[in-house]
Formats: structure tokens, C-alpha cells, sequence
């Protein structure tokens, strides 16, 4: 009896572990054609935000200089209106993100999503 209740109780545990769950992304980064997950945090980034007119539509960038990579272009899947100004200093955190496919895709610009951002 006392094994068979065990035996119960370890099975219970084992199903009640919560695992390990991808962390909840900003709004507008989860889009579902993308399926973006975290990849590398960087903190206070210099950046500049720089507008892009395709005839089609506009769009902004973020050119950042990364301590590890040098200048990179990037587009936040979550830039707030406030910020969407060409020239724009900023210094902002946030992640690297990815999804599956994206060596195939070749985005233009590296996906991030921002935690944090403010003008310089």
C-alpha cells in the first residue's frame, strides 16, 4: 500500500512541474507568421532611429551600435510612436529575436524587441 501511494504521489509531482515556458513577448513582437523567440539581451545600446520610405509604406530602423557586433540594423517589432522619428537619438535594451526559417528568410534588418528606451 504504502508503495503503490508513493508510487502515486511521485507520478503527481512529476505532472504538476511546471516546465520551463518561453517568456511572454511585448505586444506586437508575437506576431504569428513569425513566431519570434528570444535570443540575446543587450543593455543601453546608442542607437539612432532612422526612417525608410519604400514608396509603399514607411517604416523606421534602429542603427545601434553593438559593442559586440559594431553597428547593426535592426527593426523593433515594438517601437513606440513616441520614438518614430527619423534621426532620433536613443539608447535602448531589449533582445535579439528570432524565429524559425530566419536563415532562409534573410530579414533585412535583425529583429529585437525593446525593453527599454529613452533619448539621449
Amino acid at each position: 500500500m504504502k508503495a503503490a501511494l508513493l508510487f502515486l504521489i511521485a507520478i503527481l509531482l512529476l505532472l504538476s512541474c511546471s516546465k520551463n515556458q518561453e517568456p511572454v513577448l511585448a505586444p506586437g513582437c508575437s506576431k504569428q507568421d513569425q513566431n519570434y523567440h528570444r535570443v540575446k539581451p543587450f543593455e543601453n545600446n546608442q542607437a539612432i532611429i532612422s526612417e525608410r520610405n519604400t514608396g509603399y509604406a514607411t517604416y523606421y530602423v534602429i542603427v545601434r551600435n553593438d559593442s559586440s557586433n559594431g553597428s547593426t540594423i535592426s527593426e523593433a517589432c515594438n517601437l513606440p510612436e513616441a520614438f518614430k522619428k527619423d534621426s532620433l537619438l536613443v539608447v535602448i535594451s531589449g533582445y535579439t529575436l528570432t524565429f524559425p526559417g530566419i536563415e532562409r528568410a534573410l530579414p533585412a534588418h535583425q529583429p529585437i524587441e525593446l525593453t527599454s528606451i529613452k533619448e539621449q
